[in-house]
């Protein structure tokens, strides 16, 4: 019976970090901070339970109720961590913030954060930690016992912890969500909790003793008054909510935001917003697919990395004769598309599109036959948990082997995510693999790296003939880019420029994903960013030969 409960004990640890990971990033954002601090805090909280109960193992009775009561404290502290951390973590920043004074918001509530949810959950990592010694006592008899014990305890709890891991994050979660995932947690603690007892030698009084501490569990968790952990979910969320849906990949929320310019729809994935359908958004999300276009010369196959509200799908589709294959990781995201059709131009319906759920870079090792004259992503921000794989000089590699001859790869540059060095970090990695690379401004805070094997020098009535596509144009025009000297206006910098201004920055590879390593925080100061930039930006005539603009009409770029 021991063996059997420390098993399933094991896959609910696992289970619970699962849990756990999803409900913090919420708060916290994707970060490896989040998940260095939750496996931190399992591992401290196990070993201070384990050094704590090892003065007393050998002298307690009853080690079977002991153990049983162990399984209580758990659900208990399950049960009640969400309602804590919903209910007195923002009060507590808030007066802490007042009371210090904060010169940095977002770090400072990502450390604060932080701190709180290990407090949260480090009294149910030392109850775990008091469970393996007990488990321990109770199947070593003898001394010479003690060595088989204590593999056989080591192989059941790590058997469990693998198979828990997996059911809770991709069957568990999917199907049921956090909410009721952790509620299956709490049951499953209570059964052990009864086994346990019933197998003890002295049934009757254990099951009197743990009566009522399970029953005050299940009263709590039919009494509680609302969803705390939904409601954490949604803590991050301004607008109306009008979708929500769990899957392995994360918490996915679309909501009805209302602003001055008016009311618009935004995609939030696991409480961080990723794209949206206001002015903003739809500018810099339709250039994403309109630059590369453009430069690749009338594409017929292209890629899209990363579906969101499929403003940049529905942008590349547009031009005449493309195939495009669109790769998005969450299954939800494609679900939940519907609400975005009216941006998107409903591009998931287009005969020429075809979605694939699937990791980007995954679908790009696997198909390795695949040519694309066009290749353009807008991933999470670099500063996200996994996200530099998406970043890194390894992965521009691979790109750069999977487009024609004449192809062009397309990277979202966010300017507000991450420090003027960091940024520098990003360009430097792209253009090891593209020298001869060039940056457009697509926002005022949004850049996009252009890439290509070759120098591009469009004839002069091509672009003409890109604007008289009533589609694409159209598209252009209701972002502001109605002519075609406002396309050259978001010229920024050209290859020579791009070497001078990252004078040799650091470049990342996979194994050295540094931009992952750094405390999540806005850079609000930007704009100096952008001015240095500007002072790397050489002649305009540059981007008038590449898009095969008239001598004549560079003053009007200029304006």
């Amino acid at each position: 019976v021991v063996l059997i409960v420390m098993a399933v004990s094991g896959g609910v640890a696992l289970g619970l970090e699962v849990l756990w990971t999803r409900l913090l990033i919420q708060s916290m954002s994707s970060t490896a901070y989040a998940f260095a601090i939750l496996l931190a805090t399992f591992l401290v909280g196990i070993a201070l339970g384990s050094n704590w109960v090892k003065r007393h193992v050998d002298i307690w009775g009853h080690l079977p109720e002991k153990l049983a009561f162990s399984q209580v404290a758990i659900a208990v502290l399950t049960l009640l961590g969400p309602i804590v951390l919903l209910k007195l973590a923002p009060p507590l920043l808030s007066w802490i913030g007042n009371a210090v004074g904060i010169m940095d918001l977002e770090r400072w509530n990502f450390e604060i954060w932080s701190i709180w949810s290990a407090m949260i959950l480090l009294p149910t990592a030392i109850v775990f930690g008091i469970m393996f010694p007990i488990a321990a006592r109770l199947m070593a008899k003898r001394l010479s016992d003690l060595g088989s014990a204590i593999g056989k305890l080591y192989m059941a709890n790590t058997l469990g912890g693998v198979f828990g891991s997996f059911l809770f994050g991709f069957v568990l979660l999917p199907i049921l969500g956090l909410h009721k995932s952790m509620l299956v947690t709490i049951f499953v603690q209570m059964l052990l909790a009864v086994t346990l007892a019933l197998a003890s030698k002295s049934a009757k009084s254990t099951l009197v003793r743990i009566a009522f501490p399970v029953c005050a569990t299940i009263f709590l968790v039919f009494i509680v008054p609302e969803n705390p952990t939904g409601a954490l979910m949604r803590s991050r969320v301004s607008g109306e909510i009008l979708h929500q849906v769990e899957d392995y990949y994360g918490n996915i929320i679309v909501s009805k935001e209302r602003r001055q310019s008016g009311a618009y729809l935004r995609l939030s994935v696991n409480g961080a917003p990723y794209s949206d359908t206001g002015p903003y958004g739809l500018r810099y999300m339709r250039l994403q697919a309109h630059i590369p276009a453009i430069l690749s010369g009338r594409p017929k196959k292209g890629l899209v990395i990363g579906l969101g509200v499929g403003t940049t799908a529905g942008a590349l589709a547009a031009y005449p004769d493309i195939k495009l294959t669109v790769v998005e990781l969450s299954k939800a995201v494609v679900d939940v598309h519907p609400y975005f059709i009216f941006s998107s131009k409903n591009v998931l319906a287009r005969p020429n599109v075809h979605v694939v759920v699937d990791d980007g870079r995954n679908y790009l090792l696997r198909n390795n036959r695949e040519r694309f004259d066009v290749i353009t992503l807008e991933p999470p921000p670099p500063t996200h948990a996994g996200m530099a794989n998406l970043y890194s000089k390894d992965f521009y590699k691979l790109m750069k082997d999977r487009l024609t001859e004449n192809g062009v790869a397309a990277q979202w540059i966010p300017l507000h995510t991450q420090s003027e060095e960091e940024t520098k970090t990003l360009i430097a990695s792209f253009i090891s693999i593209f020298p001869e690379a060039s940056l457009w401004l697509t926002e005022s805070a949004e850049t996009l790296l252009k890439g290509t094997t070759s120098k591009i020098s469009l004839p002069p009535d091509y672009l003409p003939s890109i604007y008289s596509l009533p589609e694409v144009a159209g598209n252009l025009a209701g972002v502001g880019i109605d002519e075609t000297t406002k396309l050259a206006g978001t010229f920024l910098m050209d290859a020579k420029g791009l070497r001078d201004y990252v004078n040799n920055a650091f470049i990342m590879t996979d194994d050295k994903p540094i931009i992952e390593y750094r405390v999540p925080g806005i850079n609000d100061k930007y704009q100096e960013t952008l001015k240095k930039m500007l002072i790397y930006r050489g002649s305009l005539s540059l981007v008038a030969s590449m898009l095969g603009i008239p001598r004549e009409n560079i003053p009007k770029i200029q304006a």
